[in-house]
């Protein structure tokens, strides 16, 4: 709409064929309606990509020990408690 009151200010506001203007005012109203309502679809062609399969084997297992800790029995105060 910016561009077409330009192209009228510019050059047509001073003519005097009101005929015109009014067609070019009107023409340009309805154009800056409809061009925003325009819709361009481009299609981009998708490559395949390759499914991944890919299998790990696992041979050897890491050997996991046990974390034994022995707990010290530690004789309880009661008379801090009571």
């Amino acid at each position: 709409m910016g561009i077409f009151l330009v192209f009228y200010k510019l050059l047509l506001e001073r003519e005097s064929m009101h005929h015109f203007k009014r067609f070019f005012l009107l023409t340009a109203l309805i154009i800056s309606l409809i061009i925003p309502q325009i819709v361009f679809t481009e299609y981009i062609e998708a490559e395949p990509t390759p499914a991944v399969t890919q299998v790990l084997t696992i041979n050897e297992q890491p050997e996991i020990t046990p974390i034994v800790h022995e707990m010290e029995e530690s004789p309880m105060n009661w008379t801090l408690i009571l």
